[in-house]
Parts: C-alpha cells; structure tokens; sequence
C-alpha cells in the first residue's frame, strides 16, 4: 500500500495496521455505501479499494460478491483459474478456488461485499450447511500462514456488523474498523465539488445543516435529476411556439436550461 496518498483516516489505520502485521484480514462496517472523495472523484468504497488503496501495492484483486460473483480489477498472467472463478455460482465452490487462489499467489487481495450474506449470523441450528461451512472457511483463513507469507491482503465488507458470523468478528486475529458518517470537511469538499457555483460561505453553510447525512445524499440534492425526455419536448415545443417560425427557432428552442 502506498504510503503518500492522503488517505480517509479509516483507511490510514487500515494501512498503518496491515504494515504493522496486526492482520492480514479485516472487517470494513458502518457508513460503506457512501462515495469517498479521492482526486476529484467520487468514488464507491470498492473502487477506492481497487482503484486507489491496494491499486499499487497489489498484483491480484479479486472482488466477490453472491449476486454478480467474482471479477478482477487487476491480476497477473500467471493468475490462470480466473476465468473458472469468475463463471462459477456454488459459494462453496467459489471460497474453495479463492482459497487456492490465495495460497498459491503473493501480493493478492481479495474484497468479500455483503460479507453477511456470505457468512451470516444467526443460531447455528437455524443456518444452512453452506452458511456453516462459508463461516468457517472464513474464520480459518485468518490464520492461514500462506496470506501473511505472500503479502496478501482480504477485507470483508458489512454494512451492520451484527448481521456478521460474531465467530469471524470476535476473532482476534481479523481487525475491525468502521468507515464513519462523513465529517465537516468532507461534507463541505462534497457540497463545493458537486456545486461549483457556491461560494465558500455558502459551501460552510451546506456542510453544517447536512451533518448526518451521507456524502451521496448531500450530492443528490444539489445535485437535481435530469429532466425527463417528455419534459424536454413539452418545453421544446412551448418555446418554438414563443419563438414562431424564424429560421434559428428550433435551434433556440432546442437550447439547454
């Protein structure tokens, strides 16, 4: 991970300590469906992991999810099961290839979403046999000594940690960390860059009464959806009306807001 990228302060102690060799596998929770402004940009927090924390540190990452499966944002050519892992659907099957993936390669990082749907928490009696094996594959890949050796990396993501196997998240050996609601400044740089129009005195005043909010809320309301088709005809028409038949009418009429 590169150490001269100004980093949201979550993830500098996610950073800090993986370099320490506190662990090799983490839990991201709480505020992990907001954008995150990197450069300009604003950014989902699994692409501010592929694209901008582990882009340059890493020579494999993997993204999983039981919806969409797996995909690589990056990886090597000797990465050569990657195309049997990114078309197969049977979770167990898919932990199993990831697993071999991660033992077998170095520099790799693997991105579990919605990790409680992968290894859900619940009354033992009451979970399927996949749930119970995904549980603990999972919690026995934290001490797997092949991660820690090959300079991988794993992060579980999980909105409401409680809805997370408390087997994996009470395990000393994977660090949790919470992604928080955006503070002060961050919700000011949201206002200014969806908004440039605004002044700094009026930015200050956005990021003051839109505490609690996410950064994706407050952008969304400085942010008002496009017109639909039907409006923009509607409007069309009524100003090639005003306008009459002059040869530039359509073309004035057709001019955006």
């Amino acid at each position: 991970m590169s150490e001269t990228k100004i980093l949201p302060t979550w993830a500098e102690d996610l950073r800090k300590r993986y370099l320490r060799g506190e662990s090799s596998m983490f839990i991201l929770h709480g505020n992990v469906f907001d954008v995150i402004l990197n450069d300009g940009k604003m950014l989902s927090l699994t692409e501010f992991l592929t694209d901008v924390l582990l882009k340059d540190s890493r020579e494999n990452i993997i993204v999983y999810n039981l919806s969409s499966g797996a995909r690589f944002p990056k990886k090597t050519e000797n990465f050569s099961n990657w195309q049997e892992i990114a078309v197969e659907t049977d979770k167990a099957k898919v932990l199993a290839m990831l697993e071999r993936s991660i033992r077998l390669t170095d520099k790799t990082a693997l991105i579990l979403e919605y990790a409680e749907a992968i290894a859900p928490a619940g009354e033992t009696s009451f979970q399927t046999d996949a749930d119970r094996a995904s549980i603990v594959t999972l919690h026995r890949w934290s001490f797997l000594p092949e991660i820690e050796r090959g300079d991988n990396i794993i992060i579980l993501i999980s909105e409401n940690i409680a809805e997370l196997a408390p087997k994996i998240v009470s395990n000393p050996k994977v660090a949790v960390i919470e992604v928080p609601m955006p503070d002060f400044e961050t919700r000011r740089q949201v206002a200014s860059q969806t908004d440039s129009r605004l002044s700094a005195e009026d930015s200050n005043r956005y990021a003051e009464v839109t505490a609690g909010l996410k950064a994706v809320q407050i952008a969304s309301i400085l942010l008002p959806p496009p017109q639909a088709e039907e409006d923009l005809q509607d409007r069309e028409a009524y100003i090639l009306s005003l306008l009459g038949k002059g040869a530039d009418a359509k073309e004035r009429a057709h001019k955006p807001v």
